[in-house]
């Protein structure tokens, strides 16, 4: 990398710079996967020249790992402010904060996209699959103490199993784009009255099929 002339750069903005080529990154991700992730089309989205993708980045193998761990930090950014300003005792205003959270993550698709195919990249990267697990770990620690206080007994467990539902109901989106979000709002509820082992309606049995009445011979 050209260490000497990074010198004369301010950290303040060799920052921003480094920032807005990895979002930009990540919006080639999103748009057309791995396998698009060029230099030249990393730095025609970001807006900046072509050589500044190198001084940062000396091949696409460090571009698109680095890229993965910003969007881990933001979205670790956003957790904890959830945590340290949305305390959710009960369980609506926990519906409530899962659901508003994921709508605004997929207000961004092309990050939604990006983070799908990332799971995807981790599976051939070791190094990147072991961040990811850890990154996942974090985010069911920020849960977990919100489930203990409605009297989960295995918050952390619980915990894993919720943002499971809501990942798994953001995959959903990519192919039901109409899909609302009263759909997640269910799903988080009966999955929480669950592990809860309450449930807000009584639980009815399948009908039984009529008896065929004997004929007489």
């Amino acid at each position: 990398m050209y260490t000497m002339g990074r010198a004369a750069i301010p950290r303040a903005e060799e920052r921003s710079r480094r920032e807005v080529i990895l979002d930009a990154t990540l919006r080639v991700i999103g748009a057309g996967g791995i396998d698009s992730v060029t230099h030249r089309r990393v730095a025609a989205e970001a807006g900046v020249p072509l050589g500044s993708i190198a001084y940062y980045f000396d091949s696409r193998d460090e571009l698109i790992p680095a890229a993965f761990r910003h969007h881990m930090s933001g979205v670790r950014r956003t957790a904890r402010f959830v945590e340290e300003r949305i305390h959710p005792r009960t369980l609506a205003s926990l519906v409530d904060t899962l659901v508003g959270v994921s709508d605004h993550y997929v207000s961004k698709p092309h990050v939604q996209h990006a983070e799908f195919e990332m799971y995807v990249y981790a599976a051939r990267h070791p190094e990147i699959a072991e961040e990811m697990r850890l990154w996942q770990a974090e985010l069911a620690a920020l849960l977990a103490p919100e489930l203990e206080a409605l009297g989960l007994e295995r918050p952390v467990e619980a915990a894993r199993c919720l943002l499971g539902v809501v990942r798994g109901f953001e995959l959903e989106l990519l192919i039901r784009p109409d899909a609302g979000f009263d759909e997640l709002r269910r799903r988080i509820e009966v999955t929480i009255e669950g592990l809860c082992g309450r449930s807000s309606t009584p639980a009815r049995r399948p009908a039984r099929p009529a008896r065929k009445q004997s004929r007489a011979k």
